[in-house]
C-alpha cells in the first residue's frame, strides 16, 4: 500500500473540520489515543447535540428540500417502509406482531425492533404520511413497553443467537429511543437505556460468556454503547467506546484500526483488515463484502458521532481506513456488485446480493468524506462520483436514505471529477483471492489454502457453497444484474464457474470452515499493469481429488490452465468446459454461441425456463391452470420466451422486457449488454447478418408472435439498457391480449414497485381470486 503521509495532525484536522461542519455546540477535540482517565459525564447541552447528530444521520436532519425530486422520492421510500408496522399490536400476549411470536428463534425479537424503529423513522421524518402521527406515536410507545415487558431487559433469559441480544436489537432499541425521545419520558427512556445496558455494557466484550469482541462485531457493540451513552449523557461509556477501537485494554492486539498482520495488531485473533486489503471474520473467512462492509458503515457512524468532541478519534492508525477503501473495496466491486467470493454467506439471503451491498460501502465512504480533508476527501470523492454513475443496474439515489442521499447530491455537484473506470489487477495473498479489471469486464478468482477457509455455513445459511473457493471464476461484465437476480439460489452449487469437482452432491455444509491440505495459493503482477498470474494447488474436501490451477490475466485474454489433474475415485469435472458458448464472443453472455444457434448460451436458459413451468404445475400444492410467468428486465424477455413456447400459462408479465429486437437495440444503445453484440460485430464486420440469424431464435418479438397468454407490460421511455421500442416492438407483435403501462420519465427501473397494484389486479382477475 501506498505511504500517503497522514499523521496524528492530519487526523486530528480531520476530525475537528467534521466537527465544525455538523456545527454542533461540543467540547474541542483533544487527544486522546489512549485512555486518558475519567471524563466528566456530557451536560444537557452536549449530550442534546449528540443526539441531534445520531438523529440527523437516521433522518437526513432539518432543512431538506423537500421540494426537490430525490428528497421527495426517498421521503416517499421511508413512509412506504414506516408501513411495516402494520400488525403492531401491543394488546397481544404472544407477540408484538403476529409473525414474530416465538419465544426460541432470537431474531423475532430483534425484527421486532427494526420494524418500531423503521416505524419511527417514519414518524420522525417529515413529509410522510406518518409524519407527527398521535395514534403511531402510542402504538409505537406501547411497543416499545411490551418488548421491554415480555421479551427484552434484565429480567428476561436470552435464548439462541447472542448477536441479535447484544447487538441487532439493541441497535434498533437505540434508533428507536433517539427518534422518540422527547415522547418517551424519563421512566421509560431509563428503562430502555438500562435493557441495552445489560446485554451490552462494554465495547470490549460480547457474547454471554463476556468473549473480546474482533473485528466488525467489536464495532457494532461499540455502537451499540455509544448511542446508549449518548441517551444517558455517560461521557465515561463514550471515551470507552473511543478506546475500545483502539483496543487500549488489550495493548492494540485486536484494534479494529490496525492492520492485522503489522504491529501490535499482529498478536491478535487475525479478524479485520490486512495491509493487502484482505478482511477476515470469523477467523479465516473473507469478508469484505459482508463482515468488512458492515464494520466499515458503523465505524463511519461512530467517527461522525464522536468527530469534533472530547471522545475524538485520534489514533494514527485511522488512517488506514483510506487503505481499507482503496484496497479492500475499490479492487472488489465492480460497477456497482461486489465480488461473490468475499461475501461468504451473505450471497444466501436476498437483500445482502451483489448491488445491496455496495450500497453499504457507499453510504459509509461518503460519511467519511469529512472526515479525511484535503486530498483524501477528493479521492473518496472522486471513487463514490464513479461508483453512482457507473452502476447501470441499480440507482444508488434511488434506494438510499435520505442522509447518504444529501451527501452523494453534494458529492455529485462537486468539482471534483470522477475517477473513471478501474483498471487494474489486484491479488489479497491473505485471503487467497484476486480481481481483474479492465473497461469492459472484471474477473474474480477464489481460492483457498492452508490460511483461509474454504466457505462458511453457519445458522442453516449457504448450506451449499461446498466449491466456493475452489477456483470459483466470476466474470462481469455489461450485465449487470447477473449475480443480483436470484443467482445464488438457482445455480447449480456442483457445477461453480471456474471450479474443478468430483461429480456428485455432498452432503449441505459439508466441509464448511475447512482450510484445504495445500499450502500454495497466490501469484504475482507486473506494478501498474493489468498482467498477473495466479494459482492454488487444489486438494479438494472429502475426496482424492488433486491438482494445480492456474490462471494468466493478460490485459483483455485470461487464461485458465489446469494441469496434473487427478482422482482415485469419481468423475472430475470442470463447469465452464462444454459446447455451449464455444467459438468467439466479446465479454458477457449476448454472444457465447452467436455463431451457431444451437450452441447459443440463451438456448439452454430459455429451455431451463420452460421446464421451471414445468416444475412449478407438477408442484403438488400448484393448481397447474393458474400459473404465470413474470420477470422484469432478462427475467421479462423469459417471460415472453416461455408464454411463446407453451400454451399452458394462465397469463404473462413482461416489465421492461429485455431479449427484443436485438438488431434495433445494438444500433442504438450504446448500454450494456446490447453493447456485447456492437463490440463483437465491430470486430466480425462481414458477420452482421448471420450473428443477427443466430440471435432471432431467441428474440421476443418472435417468440411474442407466438403467445396467446394474456400480457401485462411495462416500458420506462428514458430506459438506455433495454430501449422503448425494442419493448414497444415486442408489444405491437403480441399475438394474444396485451395491455402495457407506458412511464415517460423512468429508465430501466421503470414502473418498479408502483406498477405493482397494476400487475397485481391484473392476474388477480384472470385467476379470478
Amino acid at each position: 500500500m501506498t505511504n500517503r503521509g497522514t499523521t496524528r495532525r492530519t487526523v486530528l484536522t480531520g476530525a475537528a473540520a467534521l466537527g465544525a461542519a455538523a456545527t454542533l455546540p461540543l467540547t474541542p477535540a483533544g487527544p486522546a489515543h489512549a485512555a486518558s482517565g475519567t471524563t466528566a459525564r456530557t451536560g444537557a447541552e452536549d449530550a442534546a447535540a449528540l443526539r441531534t447528530r445520531w438523529h440527523t444521520l437516521l433522518t437526513g436532519g432539518p432543512g431538506l428540500d423537500r421540494d426537490d425530486a430525490r428528497i421527495a422520492a426517498a421521503t416517499a421510500r421511508v413512509g412506504r417502509a414506516g408501513a411495516t408496522a402494520t400488525g403492531l399490536d401491543p394488546s397481544r400476549t404472544d407477540g408484538l406482531f403476529p409473525d414474530l411470536t416465538s419465544t426460541t428463534l432470537s431474531n423475532h425479537v430483534t425484527t421486532s425492533f427494526k420494524r418500531l424503529a423503521t416505524a419511527a423513522t417514519a414518524w420522525a421524518v417529515p413529509g410522510t404520511p406518518q409524519h407527527g402521527d398521535a395514534a403511531l406515536l402510542a402504538m409505537l410507545l406501547g411497543g416499545v413497553d411490551w418488548m421491554l415487558t415480555h421479551r427484552y431487559g434484565p429480567e428476561h433469559t436470552r435464548f439462541d443467537n447472542d448477536w441479535d441480544w447484544e447487538i441487532g436489537a439493541a441497535l434498533a432499541l437505540n434508533d428507536t429511543a433517539v427518534l422518540l425521545h422527547d415522547e418517551l419520558g424519563a421512566k421509560r427512556l431509563e428503562r430502555v437505556t438500562a435493557a441495552v445496558l445489560h446485554y451490552t455494557p462494554d465495547p470490549n466484550l460480547w457474547r454471554a460468556n463476556r468473549q473480546i469482541a474482533t473485528g466488525a462485531n467489536r464495532v457494532w457493540v461499540s455502537t451499540v454503547v455509544a448511542v446508549n451513552a449518548v441517551l444517558r449523557g455517560d461521557g465515561d461509556a463514550l471515551g470507552r467506546v473511543r478506546d475500545a477501537l483502539s483496543d487500549v485494554e488489550g495493548s492494540g492486539a485486536n484494534s479494529v484500526l490496525a492492520f492485522n498482520d503489522t504491529g501490535g495488531a499482529a498478536a491478535g485473533t487475525g479478524e479485520g483488515f490486512s495491509s493487502d486489503g484482505s478482511f477476515l471474520q470469523h477467523y479465516k473467512h473473507p469478508y469484505n463484502g459482508g463482515y468488512g462492509k458492515e464494520l466499515l458503515g458503523n465505524l463511519s457512524r461512530l467517527l461522525n458521532l464522536l468527530a469534533g468532541t472530547a471522545w475524538t478519534v485520534t489514533d494514527p492508525d485511522l488512517d488506514n481506513v483510506r487503505g481499507w477503501v482503496d484496497d479492500g473495496f475499490d479492487p472488489l466491486m465492480f460497477r456497482g456488485d461486489v465480488m461473490a467470493s468475499v461475501c461468504g454467506r451473505e450471497i444466501a439471503r436476498p437483500n445482502k446480493q451483489g448491488h445491496a451491498s455496495a450500497q453499504t460501502v457507499l453510504e459509509a465512504v461518503l460519511r467519511l468524506i469529512p472526515c479525511f480533508p484535503g486530498e483524501p476527501a477528493d479521492r473518496f470523492t472522486a471513487l463514490v462520483k464513479q461508483w453512482i454513475a457507473e452502476d447501470g443496474y441499480r440507482d444508488f439515489l434511488a434506494v438510499t436514505d435520505l442522509a447518504s442521499l444529501v451527501a452523494a447530491q453534494a458529492a455529485i455537484a462537486s468539482a471534483v471529477p470522477a475517477r473513471g473506470p478501474l483498471v487494474a489487477h489486484k491479488q489479497h495473498p491473505l485471503m487467497d483471492k484476486a480481481a481483474h479489471h479492465r473497461p469492459a469486464f472484471g474477473l474474480g478468482i477464489s481460492a483457498y489454502s492452508t490460511r483461509i477457509y474454504n466457505y462458511e455455513s453457519i445458522r442453516h445459511e449457504n448450506l451449499r457453497g461446498w466449491h466456493l473457493s475452489d477456483g470459483m471464476v466470476l466474470l462481469y461484465t455489461d450485465d449487470l444484474g447477473h449475480y443480483s437476480e436470484d443467482y445464488w439460489p438457482t445455480v447449480d452449487p456442483t457445477r461453480l464457474p471456474g471450479t474443478t469437482v468430483i461429480a456428485g452432491r455432498p452432503v449441505d455444509a459439508a466441509g464448511q470452515r475447512t482450510t484445504s491440505t495445500a499450502g500454495w495459493a497466490g501469484g504475482t503482477a507486473l506494478p501498474d499493469t493489468t498482467l498477473g498470474a495466479y494459482g492454488m494447488e487444489l486438494r479438494a474436501f472429502g475426496s482424492t481429488l488433486h491438482g494445480l490451477k492456474s490462471w494468466f490475466c493478460l490485459d483483455d485474454v485470461i487464461a485458465c490452465v489446469g494441469s496434473g489433474i487427478t482422482a482415485e475415485a469419481g468423475t472430475a469435472d470442470t463447469p465452464d468446459i462444454g459446447p455451449e458458448g464455444h467459438g468467439s464472443s466479446s465479454p458477457g453472455f449476448l454472444t457465447r454461441g452467436i455463431e451457431d444457434p444451437h450452441r447459443h448460451y440463451y438456448r439452454r436458459l430459455i429451455t431451463d425456463a420452460v421446464r421451471a413451468v414445468d416444475a412449478a404445475r407438477a408442484h403438488e400444492a400448484v393448481d397447474a391452470g393458474r400459473v404465470a410467468v413474470l420477470g422484469g428486465s432478462q427475467g421479462g424477455g423469459l417471460a415472453l420466451a416461455v408464454a411463446g413456447l407453451r400454451d399452458d400459462v394462465a397469463a404473462a408479465v413482461a416489465d421492461v422486457p429485455f431479449l427484443c429486437h436485438y438488431r434495433r437495440a445494438s444500433q442504438i444503445t450504446d448500454a450494456g449488454p446490447y453493447a456485447e453484440i456492437a463490440r463483437w460485430l465491430s470486430g466480425h464486420r462481414f458477420r452482421i447478418e448471420e450473428a443477427m440469424e443466430t440471435l432471432s431464435y431467441f428474440d421476443g418479438v418472435n417468440f411474442a408472435a407466438r403467445a396467446s397468454a394474456p400480457a401485462w407490460f411495462s416500458v420506462g421511455l428514458m430506459d438506455r439498457v433495454c430501449p422503448s421500442s425494442t419493448v414497444f416492438a415486442a408489444y405491437h407483435r403480441y399475438a394474444g391480449p396485451a395491455e402495457i403501462g407506458v412511464f415517460p420519465y423512468n429508465g430501466h427501473e421503470g414502473g418498479a414497485e408502483y406498477d405493482l397494484p397494476r400487475k397485481l389486479g391484473a392476474l388477480r382477475g384472470v385467476f379470478g381470486a
